[in-house]
């Protein structure tokens, strides 16, 4: 997702409404980590068939804010009767520290798939993130949108990532990122030796991915898109110039996970699933980029990875596209549609959110300053229009 929206997320999400228009919108690895050819990773609970196209969930919002801070218990019942795969929440874990009914941890770990959201300070603080996280979970994915290096809308002077992390740490080819990478995949492995490794997610604002030389070394060495050190976000950047000639700053970057693949060496082959992440105005344009993902990474394919559209959301409101509960229903059949179609995808979560910041998408700055897109409300913890008819296609797909 967006720097802007995921910074903003992980700040409500790591400590504790937008005015404006609102629209809506393990079968066991091989010795090297990767699944057998034309196999999918395991099922996290029985209510999902390895043949299916696992559908999930992305939220934070299964939370309610204290204090004390407690699960939001009808609506973590609510999802787990849905059928829905799994649900994932940026985070190490759901938090055992919430409080709820005797069980309701253990049901939703069973579905749950932690993230190593950012890097650590150190390579250990990532050592013991992902022993934890395999022992706990038996599956981890990586680094959040380390490829997206747009502005944060947090207020803050400090240029961050959507992972919350520095630009300068998150060179796809250079240290402490990879080091420290290869050390957390050695470590999960090593407690886990069956567990289910995830890619770093990849906000894949771009066409396609790309191997190129030049964009990796401009990967390699630019600092964020955004305003001099010093100068707090107020709705607007200046023109992408004030950093020294040798260092450009640049907002996407496409190279990313092929460097990143090419750098951490034999560590890749550990990795199970390739994810990314996708919003657009109409399933035609996700169902394009998933076949694009899907081409780029066939070598990977052939030897057994599978790849996740871990983010997904229908965008668009006012002159682009006046979205509603239908056309948003029948975006997500459609979209399933089309991603069953194509083999090598095994995960489709969607980003669900009652409300977050707007962003431009395809070049298309949207009206709205609002989108939502939550399967459940937040208050009930029902499940909304759009939350029914999301289950309802997990049943029977592929």
């Amino acid at each position: 997702m967006a720097a802007n929206s995921v910074a903003l997320i992980m700040l409500v999400f790591l400590s504790a409404a937008v005015v404006g228009a609102v629209v809506w919108f393990g079968v066991e690895k091989k010795s090297n980590g990767a699944s057998p050819s034309g196999s999918r990773p395991p099922p996290p609970s029985g209510n999902c068939s390895k043949k299916t196209l696992q559908l999930g969930m992305a939220t934070n919002e299964m939370i309610l804010d204290g204090p004390p801070a407690v699960f939001n218990v009808t609506m973590c019942q609510n999802f787990l009767k849905s059928g829905l795969c799994f649900f994932w929440n940026w985070g190490h874990t759901i938090d055992a520290a919430r409080s709820g009914p005797t069980g309701i941890y253990d049901k939703l770990g069973a579905l749950f798939v932690p993230m190593l959201w950012s890097i650590g300070a150190t390579a250990d603080v990532d050592v013991a993130a992902a022993t934890q996280m395999a022992l706990s979970f038996g599956a981890m994915m990586m680094y959040n949108e380390p490829d997206h290096w747009g502005p944060n809308a947090t207020g803050l002077s400090t240029p961050l990532l959507s992972s919350g992390t520095l630009p300068d740490m998150m060179h796809c080819g250079k240290a402490p990122l990879v080091p420290n990478a290869q050390a957390a995949i050695a470590a999960f492995i090593a407690a886990k030796p069956k567990g289910v490794l995830w890619s770093p997610a990849m906000a894949g604002a771009y066409a396609s991915p790309t191997s190129d030389q030049t964009t990796i070394d401009k990967c390699n060495a630019a600092a964020q898109w955004g305003p001099p050190p010093g100068i707090k976000y107020n709705g607007s950047w200046p023109p992408c110039d004030w950093n020294p000639p040798t260092v450009k700053c640049l907002q996407d970057c496409s190279a990313w996970l092929p460097c990143f693949k090419q750098a951490v060496g034999d560590s890749w082959n550990s990795i199970s699933v390739i994810q990314f992440h996708c919003y657009e105005y109409d399933a035609a344009s996700v169902v394009a980029k998933a076949k694009t993902w899907a081409q780029f990474f066939s070598d990977d394919v052939a030897k057994g990875k599978t790849l996740a559209v871990t983010e997904l959301a229908q965008v668009g409101n006012g002159s682009w596209n006046t979205q509603t509960v239908a056309s948003c229903k029948q975006f997500m059949t459609d979209v399933v549609s089309g991603l069953s179609a194509i083999p090598s995808i095994s995960h489709v979560s969607w980003f669900s959110s009652s409300s977050f910041a707007s962003f431009s998408t395809g070049g298309k700055p949207d009206p709205a300053t609002t989108w939502v897109s939550n399967l459940y409300e937040q208050s009930s913890g029902q499940p909304t229009d759009i939350g029914t008819h999301w289950s309802s296609l997990a049943h029977g797909t592929r």
